[in-house]
């Protein structure tokens, strides 16, 4: 494999599939089923959670053509050529603060959900620190190397997706899957919101902006970002349905962490192993350490655009304290939740209005492929 510069290596259509549903799996997947069932009664939920992945579809496939249009080129080579320089760094920079709350908030998200599960003795700064030296590691090398570790993480997260669902058919229960089609409006729409915005990735998507131009000979690109999303649509959709065949609407709508606890209910035949959700959690670790990783790396990318003569270490080693502190702000549990509310209505905006504004001046313009 080529790459042309340090931190602009040459990615394949390929890497871009395997990056949405690797940067939106994340902490998300783990309370989306507590808060669609808290605004929809039976199964209804699955009908918020296909809106919002039409929705999501429509934002990837317009994301996709505009960045297969200008392949081979960094975000700050193309954008500029649809609004203006300032306009493009804004844009840039936006997308570097998103990175820097996204990140801050998988680090204390998974720390505080280690230690409930795994180390309830061991401070949360800690479990913080440990997780977050680890993403700095990860962030500080290649571009390229952050995809060939989602390459081979991700088929790790859908194999226990699957397996946890799978597990779970024994303890379903049918009473639980009715009343159907009895969601008010309100709560549709509520619903329908939480679910883009999870599938979106908090706004994730956005970053195949950057991520997604760099790809020099795109082989069939909006097939397979639609193959990409469709992948997080049914982990989710599998996810989702066994939460609540097992659990029903009233008891997912009241735990913190319902796939969790799904976990923690299936049992492998046998009982050669009793501590599944120990298994699981690990394995989800992966998952949420893919998508610090990528944020991380588009803060970086975002505010390197402003200091273009700081190179891409140092750039780590200044964002990295204030990642840091920004994790360790929130007090409690709510306060994460709320954090990361108001960082996924930011970042969905972001991406929806860059998109629409990109797509809208690439037609009128008819800026020729490649530039």
């Amino acid at each position: 494999m080529k790459k042309s510069e340090y931190g602009t290596e040459i990615l394949r259509s390929r890497d871009i599939m395997l990056a949405i549903p690797g940067m939106s799996l994340a902490i998300g997947v783990l309370y989306l089923p507590r808060i669609i069932a808290s605004k929809t009664t039976g199964l209804d939920g699955l009908i918020s959670i296909s809106i919002g992945f039409l929705i999501a579809l429509i934002l990837i496939v317009m994301i996709t053509k505009i960045t297969s249009s200008f392949s081979g080129k960094t975000f700050m080579e193309y954008a500029p050529k649809l609004v203006s320089k300032p306009i493009a760094t804004f844009i840039s920079i936006l997308y570097g603060l998103h990175g820097i709350f996204i990140t801050a908030y998988e680090v204390r998200g998974i720390s505080d959900i280690a230690h409930l599960q795994l180390f309830i003795r061991t401070p949360i700064v800690v479990v913080a620190l440990a997780f977050f030296l680890v993403v700095i590691y990860g962030v500080s090398g290649s571009r390229l190397t952050l995809f060939r570790l989602n390459e081979l993480f991700l088929p790790f997260v859908i194999l226990v997706a699957f397996f946890v669902a799978l597990l779970s058919l024994s303890l379903t229960n049918k009473d639980n899957m009715v009343p159907i089609l009895q969601t008010d409006f309100k709560g549709f729409a509520s619903s329908t919101t939480s679910a883009t915005i999870a599938l979106s990735g908090f706004g994730l998507l956005g970053y195949l902006f950057f991520y997604g131009s760099l790809v020099k000979k795109p082989d069939k690109p909006i097939r397979k970002a639609i193959v990409g999303i469709s992948w997080l649509y049914f982990i989710y959709v599998v996810l989702y349905l066994a939460c609540i065949i097992v659990f029903g609407v009233n008891v997912t709508a009241n735990l913190m962490f319902p796939v969790v606890n799904l976990a923690r209910a299936v049992e492998i035949p046998g009982g050669f192993f009793t501590r599944f959700e120990s298994l699981f959690f690990v394995i989800w670790i992966m998952t949420i350490f893919n998508t610090s990783l990528f944020s991380f790396d588009i803060a970086i990318l975002g505010f390197q655009s402003l200091f273009k003569n700081t190179s891409r270490i140092k750039m780590v080693f200044i964002l990295a304290p204030i990642i840091f502190f920004i994790a360790c702000v929130p007090k409690s549990i709510p306060e994460i939740g709320e954090l990361g509310r108001v960082v996924s209505y930011f970042g969905v905006a972001l991406t929806i209005v860059v998109t629409f504004l990109f797509f809208i001046i690439l037609n009128i313009k008819g800026v020729k492929k490649n530039g």
